[in-house]
């Protein structure tokens, strides 16, 4: 009876975990008042930031993220920033929560073995029809085969995961870990936003966090089941927003929850994943006040 429950306690860890985003980066774009923070980018390495929160503010922020490209604009007003400003018709999100990932081209079905079996009899028969068109000196009409010899291409195509409206290039569907409470789930992401000059910065920030908040938010979780005898807080999301203040080299001076989700865990989840990932790359000059950078980000845990 205990292996079952533990076994049980796993999957809805791992099923939670599933849901875990990091892109829920929030920011109000304009730089505070970093004078009175203690600096403790001086002191020893081993010494971690601890969790500590700071006054709520009302500032209207605007959320960073990733996007497919669509149509390029000059100016757009969305209050998502992106990389350049975008128009599309309809917002949606990739429904596969994971680092973000641009759809492939290709077929959005599933494919069966049946499926691909069909496909791969057509590319033995292209080969077989060039067998008997070539002429007597060995060589092939391409009048001929100006259709068929198409067919091993889409039959490539046809067996790959993707969407039609995918990139050439990318092979695969499409995925994505931003927080887009508003936006409704796709096939692809698909968004209105505006460019934003410092998105390459944040960017860089969120793929080092990527490799740290995974592992940290899984052993958090594990920790509040076995204190609530294998139970888990009843909500269907959990958010904790941090403000995290950086030096002129991109070192970590100080982090503070702005908003708990609730669970103490998870808001030190979201700290020790800074603490890992830290140094981040150089911040631009344009942010830097005092020789001080500070940022907003936000982290968020989904149960559905």
């Amino acid at each position: 009876m205990l292996k079952s429950n533990h076994r049980k306690y796993i999957v809805i860890t791992l099923a939670i975990t599933l849901f875990a985003h990091i892109g829920v980066l929030l920011t109000s774009v304009e730089l505070v008042d970093v004078k009175n923070l203690v600096d403790i980018s001086k002191e020893k390495k081993e010494k971690r930031i601890k969790l500590r929160f700071a006054k709520k503010e009302n500032t209207k922020k605007k959320q960073v993220v990733t996007t497919e490209q669509s149509k390029i604009v000059k100016n757009n007003k969305s209050n998502l920033l992106s990389e350049k400003n975008n128009v599309v018709k309809k917002e949606t999100k990739a429904k596969i929560v994971e680092s973000f990932k641009k759809a492939g081209k290709g077929n959005n079905k599933h494919i069966t073995q049946k499926a691909q079996k069909r496909v791969l009899e057509k590319s033995k028969n292209v080969k077989k029809l060039a067998k008997k068109k070539t002429n007597k000196k060995g060589n092939v009409s391409l009048k001929d085969l100006s259709f068929s010899s198409k067919l091993p291409v889409m039959a490539k195509r046809d067996l790959v995961k993707g969407q039609k409206r995918g990139d050439a290039k990318v092979r695969g569907v499409a995925k994505n870990n931003d927080y887009l409470e508003e936006v409704p789930l796709g096939d692809m992401t698909n968004l209105n936003t505006q460019e934003f000059k410092y998105y390459g910065f944040y960017y860089r920030i969120k793929q080092q966090l990527e490799q740290y908040w995974g592992a940290s938010i899984r052993k958090k979780i594990e920790r509040v089941y076995k204190k609530n005898n294998g139970r888990f807080p009843a909500s269907d999301k959990f958010l904790t927003s941090v403000r995290v203040v950086l030096d002129g080299k991109g070192r970590i001076v100080d982090v503070l929850v702005r908003d708990s989700s609730g669970i103490s865990e998870l808001d030190e989840a979201a700290i020790e994943s800074f603490n890992k990932a830290g140094p981040f790359p150089n911040p631009p000059k344009g942010m830097l006040r005092n020789d001080r950078a500070a940022i907003e980000w936000g982290f968020a845990v989904t149960s559905s």
